[in-house]
């Protein structure tokens, strides 16, 4: 596949000859460097030479372009007729005519099957621009897939949201819908109402992300529409929902979303985003875990609980999810959380489970234990991740609880543990050890061990133990912070345990070691990683003040045994050292330095 790039900004051109061969074109229009009205009409005189384009990328970025440029710029866009794959994104001033703009360009793609569409916050397109937007829908027939984020501050109102929905609305075909409308839009329910309606009229739809943030007062009829709709859509297998319930309480909300899941038999991946789940009664939260357990065919379930949508955390697309996620100080209803983490013990199909229990949330001890049974009954799961943040009170016997239930977790191949700011010690590093040592399918391991966890030697033990026996481990992440006390006789137990991962080609260490451990930590650490022969990737932030250029020229010497190391990335004190540094490397090996 061949791709020319817009290259304006360093004087080249493409030759006009050869522009007929390209199938893929590029612009990308970078932040703060305003292009000249003359550079846009050359730019788009050239552009019209690339006729057979298929697959467009447009980027235009903040105060660069403009208002007048676009149109010049559309020019030589409407020339490319085949063009059946585009991504536009726009970070900068649009308004009403710059939305028209675009509204003829996308009319001009008839054969468009694929559409991504970011109308970024500073656009400010307006109910009017939202109506040339969806008036530019109206000829994409054959269109697909189609990606559209109306970010915040747009002001689209009810009118303009309106106006997509009478452009949603054409797109018969349509099998992935990716529809997200931001904060300060202001939609009302008379644009919920609209989006909902045509919706549920896309009758091949089989993919569907809705999200409806904060300040679109969409209100309870708006919720029960897209309610409506979603039990409406008869191919649905995959939804992603994050609706924020303006005015309206989070027990309201729950019931809705619990009762649409009772009808969506075929579903088999659903994403949901819901507020603060302080603020939904015991009642909402059955019916809602009742609908969850309804979805038989479910394969896929990642469930987001913010007092903020926009909090939102990365999605994963693996084939099974389940995420609770609770906001750092929820102070969450207890109760709620024994009934939702209940319901995870009858979703025996899962594959992942992801669950991020926040800061300062009172998560209890009985929680922990009754969650970790539930986890324990997941016989098919393959990846777990579990972040406990600080402030939590969770006692040593609940974490060791947890950690020695994983043993279960046979067909487990990718473990991530993260816990902040909680004093540890031995206990549970040596739980780790008998939950984990079992486990020969872990390839992946992340392992994050907050301030104040005070594991001492005892507890490095452990866990250079535990590195002795995944044989099949690939990857590790590990992170140990500051008051570990581990010592440098535990450092070395560490290094001991990591030159036995014959089979890791990735590895990440982030050690604090300003407590007592000394100047020769560092080359403790480098004597195990140096026989790691199979190594690709190595990453280490080793923080300690006493380092000096000859401790750092020592570790390039071990690190240049690893025939295969391909990318180091390294914190260390200054440029001397960087440079010390890449004198002992290899010359092929990619060198990343961190101040």
């Amino acid at each position: 596949m061949l791709k020319a790039l817009s290259q304006i900004f360093c004087g080249k051109y493409c030759d006009r000859s050869s522009a007929q061969y390209f199938d893929t074109l590029i612009l990308e229009f970078p932040w703060l460097i305003l292009i000249k009205r003359e550079d846009v009409l050359m730019i788009s005189e050239e552009i019209a030479y690339f006729q057979n384009v298929k697959f467009l990328t447009l980027s235009i970025n903040y105060q660069s372009f403009r208002e007048e440029s676009l149109g010049i710029l559309k020019r030589g866009l409407i020339e490319m007729q085949y063009v059946n794959s585009a991504s536009f994104e726009f970070n900068d001033y649009l308004g009403y005519e710059g939305a028209e703009h675009i509204s003829e360009i996308l009319q001009s793609y008839s054969n468009l099957t694929q559409l991504s569409l970011k109308v970024g916050w500073t656009a400010q397109i307006g109910q009017k621009g939202a109506l040339a937007l969806g008036q530019g829908l109206y000829k994409l027939l054959n269109l697909i897939e189609f990606s559209l984020i109306m970010c915040s501050s747009n002001n689209i109102q009810s009118e303009g949201a309106i106006g997509i929905a009478a452009g949603l609305k054409v797109l018969k075909n349509l099998n992935k819908l990716s529809l997200t409308i931001g904060p300060g839009n202001h939609i009302e329910q008379q644009g919920a109402i609209a989006i909902s309606q045509s919706i549920q009229q896309i009758i091949f739809l089989s993919n569907l992300t809705l999200t409806i943030d904060k300040d679109n007062n969409i209100g309870f009829e708006g919720v029960s529409q897209i309610q409506q709709a979603i039990q409406n859509i008869n191919n649905l297998q995959n939804l992603e929902i994050a609706i924020y319930y303006e005015n309206q309480t989070q027990t309201i909300g729950a019931k809705v979303l619990g009762n649409t899941f009772l009808k969506l038999n075929l579903l088999q991946k659903l994403s949901l985003t819901i507020g603060s789940l302080k603020e939904i009664e015991v009642e909402g939260i059955q019916i809602l875990s009742q609908g969850l357990k309804s979805l038989v065919n479910l394969k896929s379930l990642n469930v987001n609980i913010f007092n903020n949508i926009s909090k939102q955390v990365q999605q994963s697309d693996t084939k099974s999810f389940m995420l609770f996620t609770f906001d750092s100080e929820q102070k969450i209803n207890q109760q709620n959380a024994q009934i939702l983490f209940q319901s995870i013990f009858e979703l025996i199909n899962l594959n992942e489970l992801c669950l991020n229990l926040g800061d300062y949330n009172n998560i209890t001890n009985s929680s922990l234990i009754t969650l970790s049974k539930s986890i324990q009954n997941l016989q098919k799961l393959e990846k777990l991740q579990l972040q406990i943040g600080q402030g939590n009170n969770l006692s040593k016997y609940s974490y060791s609880n947890f950690c020695q239930g994983l043993k279960k977790l046979q067909q487990l191949s990718q473990f991530h543990f993260v816990i902040k700011n909680d004093k540890l010690g031995q206990d549970v590093p040596r739980s780790l050890y008998l939950g984990l040592s079992h486990l020969t399918n872990l390839t992946n391991m992340q392992l994050t061990l907050g301030d104040q966890n005070e594991i001492g030697f005892d507890g490095a033990q452990s866990l250079g133990l535990l590195f002795t026996k995944l044989v099949n481990l690939q990857s590790l992440q590990l992170i140990i912070q500051q008051e570990s006390y581990i010592g440098l006789k535990g450092i070395k137990c560490l290094s001991q345990g990591l030159a036995t991962l014959k089979n890791l080609n990735s590895l990440q260490l982030e050690i604090n070691n300003n407590s007592g451990t000394g100047q020769h930590a560092l080359f403790e650490l480098g004597e195990g990683v140096k026989q790691i022969h199979s190594m690709h990737k190595f990453s280490l932030i080793f923080i300690n003040e006493l380092l000096d250029n000859n401790h750092v020229k020592q570790l390039g010497k071990q690190l240049s045994k690893l025939q295969y190391l391909k990318t180091l990335m390294i914190k260390i004190n200054n440029e001397k050292q960087a440079k010390q540094l890449s004198y002992s490397i290899r010359k092929n090996v990619r060198l990343v330095i961190l101040f």
